[in-house]
């Protein structure tokens, strides 16, 4: 991949020094801000070709950097940890890039329970299994218990409905930012907020913690959810083409609309972690101390600043900026839309870790004397934020 964008961007730097050659030799950066280049060619040529150099350049790298980590974080397979060290952040984007993987839409039933044997056939016996013979590679195995986490359900052991997987979060969702970006009339905009709170709705029904779901909760955050995505969006379109001082800020209505849904449906999601029971927090080696909700509290909202203020940066809110300074054309913006969800996700997920850690004396009153297994009075205790 990092060498396809690579060959691309040594396209168009071929195609630039072809059409500056007629100017003057000079260096590329003074050529691009010359005004005899300006006079040369069209605006739309000349942006078209220093974009497509910028979007090569960056992807080319960001490809190039997450094959070279991929390959030195292979270790010796086990059940124990991950593959990646999850208290960096560059571990946690490893990590992240794997799951969203979208290749393991591909993946039939039979390949998936292929793959579950495998993995169980190591928790029995801790060595690595045979296939047709011969012994797997730790790398194969890695991704054997990717393909398990991925796309089984832990609390049943079902396969993940297909669309509802984290793989297809990409795939679904650059048509769905297209359609809130694009849309002009007031059935449209309704129509894709509708859609893209329906599909979330569905991603998290599909990777929900619990074997079943009460349903009422469920329906009510997403009724929340919609309402108010349709309401933001349609209130700010109102107000922009009412106020002409605002007509630019129109490219954002999207994004606060969807930050506005996404933040409701998080905290609607899990209303019962910060005003109800909370979450279950344990010492740092590993005893269970029993449920915060002030440890809930920080987790929702940490949950809220990553995906729900975030993560929609990336798909709404960078692509309708990087429009004004590329020529108006549908693939191309649909190519940035693309590659802002595929590289947002992961980083949105991957900014804070999915652990928390808290001192004890900022939990409730009744964690302050809690003690270990080993009775040593607990002064750190940790929880799962969730994504």
């Amino acid at each position: 991949l990092a060498q396809v964008f690579f060959f691309f961007q040594q396209c168009v730097m071929m195609a630039m020094s072809h059409m500056t050659r007629a100017v003057a030799p000079q260096s590329f950066a003074r050529l691009v801000t010359t005004r005899r280049l300006v006079a040369h060619h069209s605006p739309g040529v000349r942006k078209f070709f220093v974009g497509a150099a910028g979007v090569s350049s960056g992807v080319g790298l960001l490809a190039c950097n997450a094959a070279v980590l991929a390959k030195e974080s292979t270790k010796p397979f086990t059940m124990a940890e991950t593959l990646h060290d999850m208290s960096t952040f560059q571990g946690r984007l490893m990590h992240m890039f794997d799951l969203i993987d979208p290749r393991r839409l591909l993946l039939s039933e039979e390949e998936i329970r292929a793959d579950q044997k495998l993995v169980q056939e190591f928790q029995r016996t801790g060595t690595l299994p045979s296939r047709s013979g011969q012994q797997l590679t730790d790398e194969e195995m890695w991704a054997a218990r990717m393909t398990v986490d991925t796309c089984i359900h832990a609390p049943t052991d079902t396969v993940l409905f297909a669309p509802g997987r984290m793989a297809a979060f990409t795939p679904a969702n650059v048509p769905i930012c297209c359609g809130m970006l694009f849309a002009q009339s007031t059935p449209s905009v309704v129509f894709w907020q509708f859609v893209n709170q329906t599909y979330n709705a569905v991603n998290n029904y599909v990777n929900r913690a619990s074997a079943v779901v009460e349903t009422g909760p469920l329906l009510q955050s997403y009724t929340v959810a919609v309402v108010v995505a349709c309401s933001v969006a349609l209130g700010a379109k109102k107000l922009v083409n009412a106020v002409p001082a605002l007509q630019r800020l129109g490219l954002v209505v999207p994004y606060f609309a969807v930050c506005c849904a996404g933040s409701c449906n998080i905290a609607f999601m899990r209303s019962s972690e910060w005003m109800g029971e909370g979450v279950a927090i344990f010492a740092l080696d590993g005893t269970p101390l029993g449920q915060s909700v002030k440890a809930g509290q920080q987790a929702v909202l940490d949950t809220i600043k990553s995906r729900g203020l975030f993560l929609p940066i990336f798909p709404l809110l960078i692509p309708p900026l990087s429009f004004l300074l590329l020529p108006s054309n549908i693939v191309l913006e649909i190519c940035v839309v693309t590659v802002s969800i595929g590289v947002g996700l992961p980083i949105a997920l991957a900014l804070l870790p999915t652990t928390m850690e808290f001192d004890v004396t900022t939990l409730e009153p009744e964690f302050h004397d809690k003690r270990d297994r080993s009775g040593s009075k607990v002064s750190k205790a940790v929880a799962n934020k969730g994504l």
